[in-house]
């Protein structure tokens, strides 16, 4: 790292709390430094799913995210049963609320081993969009999923 030309070097330390990853930077003597604090959250969560396109049924399962400074990384499995093939379309709440506006500011995909059929996951109204096209068929399969996204303070 360089700081205003002069080279220092970084160094991890261990966490004041469970949560936090704390990045000291030295400079040319060991009293010169500054601290980064890093947080980092790992944890469950269930999100409120809403129904909106083709659905005749669907589950989502006790999810997980991770936090890492401004990045969430967010995963589990939901169960969705459209009523025919086609456009099908859920969503997702996000674990933590933030104020990205565009639909690529959260990125992902959802993907079952039963039919190969995958979905995109985008951001659109707060949540998280889950959206595809029920083209194989219109049974009841579990999806896989991960999404990215990054977090602004509301």
């Amino acid at each position: 790292i360089d700081f205003a030309n002069k080279l220092v070097k970084a160094h991890a330390v261990p966490a004041a709390t469970s949560n936090d990853t704390k990045l000291v930077v030295r400079g040319s003597s060991d009293s010169a430094f500054r601290q980064l604090d890093f947080p980092i959250v790992q944890t469950s969560y269930t999100p409120t799913r809403g129904d909106v396109t083709n659905i005749a049924s669907a589950s989502v399962t006790t999810s997980y995210y991770s936090r890492t400074g401004n990045k969430i990384e967010v995963w589990g499995e939901f169960t969705i049963d459209p009523t025919a093939t086609g456009d099908t379309q859920i969503t997702l709440s996000l674990p933590i609320a933030s104020s990205i506006t565009n639909s690529y500011d959260l990125s992902g995909s959802a993907v079952t081993y039963d039919n190969n059929q995958t979905f995109r996951i985008y951001f659109g109204g707060g949540n998280a969009i889950v959206r595809g096209n029920a083209s194989v068929d219109a049974s009841s399969h579990t999806y896989s999923y991960r999404y990215v996204y990054y977090y602004i303070a509301p």
